[in-house]
């Protein structure tokens, strides 16, 4: 593989994979020499695991600081399906649903990868109201 130096960085990704159901709202394949990511807010998602989904032969890849929750395969918020051990995956925050029983600081880093994550403030005008 010859991708190398990509970044999926601080996206709102939710309610994907209503039709079709092997996939991820972030889906990775092949190797991914000095690429990550990171600072997702993933949720709400029927496609299994409905997560982040490194497929097979992924290698090289960085997956930290994103957000799941609310997806199909709870138990599997970054699927590594036959991905190298190459690929580093930390610091990620997955539940089922929001709520209580979380410290200060668990919810102070849930807070802020949902607050970075989507559109940049100068963008925003482009959702619909």
């Amino acid at each position: 593989s010859i991708t190398k130096d990509n970044i999926v960085e601080n996206n709102h990704i939710y309610e994907t994979m209503k039709i079709m159901h092997d996939g991820g709202a972030i889906y990775v394949l092949g190797d991914q020499i000095g690429s990550s990511v990171r600072g997702n807010h993933v949720h709400d998602n029927n496609g299994s695991p409905g997560g982040i989904y490194l497929d097979e032969g992924t290698g090289f890849m960085q997956v930290y600081n994103n957000l799941i929750y609310k997806i199909r395969d709870r138990n599997r918020p970054v699927k590594h399906h036959n991905a190298w051990p190459t690929c580093t995956i930390y610091n990620n925050i997955s539940f089922m649903a929001p709520g209580s029983g979380r410290t200060d600081m668990e919810q102070n880093a849930i807070n802020q990868i949902a607050q970075n994550a989507g559109l940049q403030p100068q963008y925003k005008y482009l959702l619909k109201k």
